[in-house]
């Protein structure tokens, strides 16, 4: 009995923790209000210069300021973050999502993924 009710304890702590959540660009173009999103690239600001999700915005994760740099957005916005292969923009939702923001979303496999995923639909801009 003892056993169910830690068991229990644990499930409810760990189910209103922040999650995070990883989607793809396609699962991402499908969700209703996908307009409504800001769309951040943590690259570095020559890596954006080169290919970029149209509409993103540059604010570089190796920036001592990183954290700082998104204190002009709202927590509960919903903020769509990438990177080139997803290692950074995960990493950066993971710290954001302890900073208080509730509706940020990694873009699974970075920019690389979505010339591959992508066939028919060119998000980048040259």
């Amino acid at each position: 009995m003892r056993f169910l009710f830690v068991f229990l304890l644990t499930s409810l702590s760990l189910h209103s923790q922040n999650t995070i959540e990883s989607i793809s660009y396609a699962d991402y173009l499908n969700i209703d209000n996908s307009n409504d999103f800001i769309i951040i690239d943590v690259r570095t600001p020559e890596e954006h210069k080169i290919k970029r999700i149209k509409n993103s915005i540059n604010i570089n994760f190796y920036d001592e300021k990183f954290i700082d740099l998104f204190k002009i957005y709202d927590k509960d916005e919903n903020i769509l973050i990438y990177c080139r292969s997803g290692r950074r923009s995960l990493e950066a939702v993971k710290n954001l999502s302890k900073k208080g923001f509730k509706n940020i979303y990694d873009l699974k496999g970075g920019i690389l993924a979505l010339d591959k995923s992508l066939v028919d639909f060119d998000p980048l801009n040259d």
